[in-house]
């Protein structure tokens, strides 16, 4: 039951009536090096944390194409847009947020939770349980992205599966130096 409430609590905060009126906060997309899907999603999780704790529509801007891109199989996190950012914008209605860059991982009073890796209200349930709520309410398939995972489907069991995916220093190079170019790869199979 927590875990439709927080979904939900997500879902309404992020969809409002009106985005020309609600507060929001613009959440840049931009990164300062390569990342990968994983590690773009651990920093814009930080916008949908801060988003709760200060009660704002989290818009994802166009600073980086390629986040919205990875995105694409997946729901909106909100209706709200750039274009909603342009109108009504006196009395700190917008407010920018860039959670990849130190500077702005410090709390103020208009931003209470920046840096935070959870929701305040949420803290007593801990960084894990938080994370897999936010991957749950970010990932949210598409319908067109189901039928293409349903069709695509070559086995069916009705057994439990675990998929690992061990990792140890596989973006410098450290995987191939470590366990050799046959097993560079860096990933293990149980």
């Amino acid at each position: 039951m927590l875990t439709e409430a927080v979904q939900q609590e997500l879902y309404s905060l992020n969809h409002p009536e009106d985005c020309t009126r609600a507060p929001l906060l613009v959440c840049s997309t931009k990164v300062h090096k390569f990342q990968g899907s994983g590690s773009r999603l651990f920093y814009l999780g930080r916008c949908l944390a801060e988003g709760l704790n200060s009660r704002r529509a989290v818009v994802l801007n166009r600073d980086l194409s390629s986040t919205h891109d990875m995105l694409a199989p997946f729901k909106p996190w909100s209706n709200c847009s750039e274009g909603d950012t342009r109108v009504n914008i006196g009395k700190g209605r917008v407010r920018l947020y860039y959670p990849m860059d130190s500077e702005s991982l410090v709390k103020t009073s208009m931003m209470p939770a920046v840096g935070a890796l959870y929701p305040k209200h949420y803290a007593k349930y801990g960084y894990w349980w938080w994370k897999a709520e936010e991957i749950s309410y970010a990932l949210r398939p598409t319908n067109s992205t189901l039928q293409a995972f349903e069709s695509k489907r070559v086995w069916r069991t009705n057994e439990s599966v675990a998929v690992l995916q061990i990792r140890r220093t596989d973006k410098t190079e450290g995987c191939t130096k470590t366990y050799g170019i046959l097993r560079g790869s860096c990933f293990l199979s149980l």
